[in-house]
């Protein structure tokens, strides 16, 4: 073969490179916006870095040759340039970030996370044009600062090491903007809770995985942890460990809302917690506390008006307090603070703790926070779902307590069909020590199953010989879905892709999913999760590893 023919074999395969790490990455990317490396990322483009370097190797070795040089003269040196634009192109959208901009503390052993919102701590300020500007501005390095402030003191206060903590940085409005003329509070925190729920979307995207969360805003805060709540998906409420709504109300219009129920004690789950602190009530501000339907003790976590006494210690006190919850105003009543206290201007009073409300009750708030988070965890297991099965009968999970079990999304019209017959092979090798397989029929992926239950049985008797349970037909992502698959998506929401033939597959399904919102969603049909026979260990398999590849997990298990 001649060395000319070398030579354009080189610069045809270079050119696929490129165009395929660009399309399967560099379009994603741009459209994403995502700023996070992952493996196959860095596979692909190395592979163009690689391709380069042949090129610009053999490039070299043609400037040289004689016959060569004539007709390459600017060729070469034209395609080499095009390769480190190409390269750096696909390396800045990789990086670029468009992705919403967070204080950021997670901790090792965390299996929760806090998503906080801080409360107001900008001011008016004027802009270049001499206008005053009623909105804080991220770009400005002491409003940036200014929040990562509070941020950093509330992670340190409340956040056990059970959880993660994220706060947004957002053009919150400013003191003066939602004080100063009280009838500009609400359209002014409405704009900036824009920005929160927009966070939070990307939060779930990208940061939270399928772990149990926690909502919690102070003041302005509050108020976009309210709105947020009437925001949140089925799917994510049923994650929310709970809702704190610090120093602001929660109102009877409010309470109308299904994602909102009041807490009513220390461990209870899905619930929204609200207090307001003050030495006496009429010390409460209209527009924060005024109008609250609900109130809770945040130190005893009581809803009646049993007094909780405590020591309260920050900044170096040691004042003994005592917290009553007023049932008629739902204020919290505090006794024995002797400590000064910030006034809000324009609307504050005497006796009105609000710039408090952290301080006051910190070890309370982390130790409810700890309980909370376990308990959410610890009162769930695979074995208390329950589904139907394909004939409309209920299957009780519970009922396979003490048996290796494996469940599996799949459909009858997709590339992994085949694995039905790898599935069965190992149904029937292993159901007699304890091992059965639950198959979901799911349609979220290319509508690759759109027959019915019963089409869809005969079709995986006869062309399959199934004989292991299958369920009815399921979501496996977004607000429908299945529950047991939420489960199973946070106990293990990533799955390993070897080898390049893998890798360049899941970036295929990764691009034409249309389903997948989080990272630790479903990517395709035949993602299989393989559950210990005491439910404490569960193994997920990506779509394009075949039953036969984890076998020797099976046996283990058994």
């Amino acid at each position: 073969m001649s060395f000319l023919l070398w030579q354009y074999i080189i610069l045809i395969y270079l050119a696929v490179i490129n165009i395929v790490t660009f399309f399967l990455y560099g379009i994603d990317k741009w459209k994403a916006k995502r700023s996070k490396w992952r493996i196959e990322e860095a596979t692909l483009l190395w592979w163009a870095a690689f391709g380069g370097s042949i090129g610009a190797l053999l490039g070299m070795k043609a400037w040289h040759h004689k016959t060569l040089h004539k007709k390459f003269k600017y060729g070469i040196p034209a395609i080499l340039l095009a390769q480190i634009a190409i390269a750096g192109v696909l390396i800045l959208t990789a990086c670029s970030s468009g992705r919403k901009d967070f204080y950021t503390h997670t901790r090792d052993n965390a299996c929760a996370d806090i998503f906080y919102v801080c409360s107001t701590e900008t001011t008016d300020w004027i802009n270049e044009q001499g206008d005053t500007i009623h909105f804080a501005d991220m770009t400005k390095s002491d409003h940036r600062a200014a929040l990562c402030g509070e941020m950093r003191g509330v992670d340190s206060l409340v956040c056990p090491d059970n959880c993660n903590f994220y706060a947004p940085y957002y053009n919150q409005a400013t003191l003066e903007g939602l004080l100063r003329d009280t009838a500009l509070f609400i359209p002014r925190c409405a704009k900036a809770t824009e920005e929160i729920i927009a966070a939070f979307d990307d939060y779930m995207r990208h940061e939270n995985n399928g772990r149990p969360f926690v909502l919690m805003g102070y003041s302005q805060g509050g108020y976009a942890v309210v709105e947020l709540l009437k925001h949140l998906t089925a799917e994510q409420v049923s994650r929310m460990v709970a809702a704190y709504v610090i120093g602001y109300q929660v109102t009877a219009s409010d309470l109308q809302h299904p994602n909102i129920r009041a807490a009513q004690h220390a461990t209870d789950t899905g619930v929204t917690i609200c207090y307001n602190s003050v030495a006496f009530t009429q010390a409460a501000i209209d527009i924060l506390s005024g109008n609250t339907a609900i109130g809770i003790n945040p130190v005893n976590w009581s809803t009646d008006a049993t007094p909780a006494t405590y020591c309260f210690d920050f900044g170096g006190a040691h004042d003994t307090l005592i917290a009553t919850l007023d049932t008629l105003t739902h204020l919290t009543v505090i006794e024995g603070y002797k400590g000064a206290c910030p006034m809000l201007p324009f609307v504050g009073k005497e006796g009105n703790y609000h710039c408090l409300e952290i301080p006051l009750y910190y070890h309370s708030i982390k130790q409810n926070i700890l309980q909370k988070t376990n308990h959410s965890i610890t009162m769930t297991t695979i074995y208390d779902f329950k589904t139907l099965n394909n004939r409309g009968k209920e299957v009780n999970l519970a009922d396979y307590q003490g048996q290796v079990i494996l469940v599996v999304n799949t459909a009858s019209k997709c590339g992994f069909t085949p694995q039905y017959d790898g599935l069965e092979a190992l149904y029937k090798k292993y159901k007699e020590q304890g091992f059965i397989i639950l198959g979901f029929p799911c349609d979220q992926f290319a509508n690759q199953e759109p027959g019915s239950d019963e089409q869809i049985e005969e079709f995986c008797r006869l062309n399959h010989g199934v004989t292991f349970p299958l369920m009815a037909k399921s979501d496996v992502n977004g607000a429908n879905a299945n529950p047991i698959f939420e489960y199973l998506k946070a106990a293990a929401p990533t799955e390993e892709y070897k080898g390049l033939k893998a890798k360049a597959t899941h970036a295929m399904l990764k691009r034409i999913s249309k389903s997948v919102e989080k990272e630790s969603d479903i990517l395709w049909n035949f993602t299989k999760f393989l559950i210990s026979k005491d439910g404490k260990t569960i193994q997920r398999y990506a779509p394009v590893v075949e039953p036969k590849d984890f076998e020797k997990d099976i046996e283990a298990m058994l």
